[in-house]
């Protein structure tokens, strides 16, 4: 019986160890049509339905969950969505006042999954003319695990709106939630316990 429920926790554990969340890496984005800001707001396009931007640069532990159009020209690539609705049909990103956190971009993954990037900070880096640059940090997360992360949004005017780009990166010395790598915990305990009491 003893034997059954130690191996029943080991296929547990091994269900469990896989992370969804890129860990190490970076993704880039470009606006996939023109924004607008006005004092202290960004309005993205209002999302087709497959996004309102597109993924053109993969780095690390995003490769294989998000694919670029541009390392892809002639396949599928990976489009998101910026912004949050604001109820009257525009998705829109508030940087003054900013609030913690808030919802900047979502993507679906290639396995069909989803990830959501919110910012914790933000930091003014040119907010004057025709140049909008602020950079900061947040996380990215899956809905069940989260890694830590940097990011720089960079628009510039164009025939009456503007273009923007972003990037993020998430790195290995993140803090993520790895149930599965409790779980092995647990069960090498559980394992040097049972051969314990074998050798006594």
């Amino acid at each position: 019986m003893f034997k059954r429920t130690l191996l029943a926790a080991a296929v547990a554990a091994a269900t469990t160890t896989a992370v969804a969340v890129p860990i190490n890496g970076t993704v880039d984005f470009v606006s996939g049509g023109l924004v607008n800001w006005s004092a202290g707001q960004i309005t993205f396009p209002t999302p087709s339905p497959n996004g309102n931007a597109i993924v053109t640069s993969v780095t690390g532990d995003f490769v294989g969950e998000l694919e670029s159009f541009i390392s892809n020209p002639f396949g599928a690539g990976t489009f998101a969505t910026f912004g949050s609705p604001d109820g009257s049909g525009d998705y829109v990103f508030d940087y003054t006042p900013f609030v913690s956190p808030t919802l900047v971009w979502s993507a679906e993954t290639i396995s069909g999954g989803n990830l959501s990037f919110f910012v914790d900070s933000l930091d003014v880096i040119d907010d004057a003319g025709a140049t909008r640059v602020f950079e900061g940090t947040g996380y990215l997360t899956d809905g069940a695990d989260n890694a830590d992360g940097s990011w720089t949004f960079t628009g510039n005017s164009s025939l009456g709106g503007s273009l923007f780009s972003w990037s993020s990166t998430t790195s290995a010395a993140a803090s993520v939630n790895e149930p599965g790598t409790l779980a092995l915990v647990a069960l090498g305990v559980a394992g040097l316990a049972v051969r314990k009491r074998i050798a006594g």
